[in-house]
């Protein structure tokens, strides 16, 4: 097993970089998109705009950039101890592929397309703002596969002629990222083991909450992701089959009794896309108790990188939120007093 100290001390380092609660806040209250630019600059980011006001997409792209370059720091720091932590950096280029796979069926601009996409090693922003441009699943399926990229197979196999069944192509995604990630996590120490078995049995429930959202019947024994230890077949198919209000919720809540994700899962009722968020921020919430807890594990490490992607969907709510015309009570994370 390797040894972390040196990437532990280092992300400790990088973590203080990473915008606190009360700057979101400040950011969150921001009166229009050039003072929240004016903030963000203030807090530690290069908008370099050239004297022009910048726009809200040039803002994500700055956004986007800085995200990049913290893992891409990450990566560096590991060296080829990068491989163990698949659960990093191959769980954002999966939710990546995801989100560009679904603008390309739906038709939605490149920029709609990008919007809260980490950019990694294998998938840089160049790489990203490329795939994000193609017409078609296929196109994107084949460009991967061209890239040698280790998730191109599923995007392959759904994405015809016809439109593909998203469901299915973010379930195939989804089980591979799930076997990569669990097979690499077993050259690393308990804390990774263990977070790897949390994220696929969050998996499973923002899946079953999808599926009880749809109401309409599908195989799911195909839609279970394995490798989990809380959210069971059982439970998982109990959920996807109930067809009033909260009663998924309260099926799948019951799995996380002991656990800081029961409040989070009960509070977001059916809600599939708030539920997935929330859940991001309590991953973070629950990591960073580990680091303090157990503070020569990789738990520190797994804090930083998720709080990289946390930082990205608080600024990206927050900036469209300005755009849009929300009440600044709305800008910040709904969910954010359950964590």
């Amino acid at each position: 097993m390797p040894a972390w100290d040196d990437v532990i001390a280092r992300a400790r380092g990088l973590a203080t970089h990473l915008l606190r609660p009360e700057q979101l806040a400040a950011l969150a209250h921001a009166g229009d998109v050039p003072a929240f630019a004016a903030l963000l600059e203030r807090d530690g980011y290069r908008i370099g705009a050239e004297g022009r006001t910048p726009t809200p997409a040039d803002l994500e792209r700055v956004v986007r950039r800085r995200a990049a370059a913290r893992l891409k720091l990450l990566a560096r720091w590991c060296g080829a101890r990068a491989a163990v932590l698949a659960v990093i950096f191959e769980e954002e280029d999966r939710r990546s592929i995801e989100t560009l796979v679904r603008g390309a069926a739906e038709g939605s601009t490149a920029e709609a397309r990008l919007a809260g996409l980490v950019p990694t090693r294998e998938l840089p922003l160049r790489a990203l703002e490329e795939l994000a441009a193609l017409a078609s699943p296929r196109a994107i399926g084949a460009l991967l596969a061209a890239w040698h990229h280790p998730l191109a197979g599923p995007v392959l196999s759904v994405a015809g002629k016809g439109p593909p069944d998203l469901l299915h192509l973010e379930a195939g995604l989804a089980r591979l990222f799930a076997e990569r990630a669990t097979r690499a996590a077993h050259r690393g120490d308990w804390v990774l083991r263990q977070h790897v078995r949390t994220v696929i049995d969050l998996e499973n429930v923002v899946t079953a909450v999808l599926l009880a959202e749809e109401g309409e019947a599908r195989p799911v024994e195909d839609l279970f992701l394995p490798g989990g230890e809380r959210v069971t077949p059982k439970v998982f198919a109990a959920a996807c089959a109930a067809t009033k209000g909260q009663y998924a919720t309260r099926i799948l809540a019951g799995a996380f009794t002991d656990t800081p994700y029961l409040r989070v899962i009960l509070a977001c009722e059916l809600d599939a896309g708030r539920l997935d968020a929330a859940l991001v921020a309590a991953r973070h919430a629950d990591l960073r108790r580990s680091a303090r807890l157990h503070p020569l594990t990789t738990a520190p490490i797994l804090a930083f990188a998720l709080g990289i992607r946390l930082e990205v969907l608080s600024l990206q709510r927050i900036l469209w939120g300005i755009t849009l015309g929300a009440p600044e009570e709305e800008r910040l994370p709904a969910t954010a007093h359950l964590i």
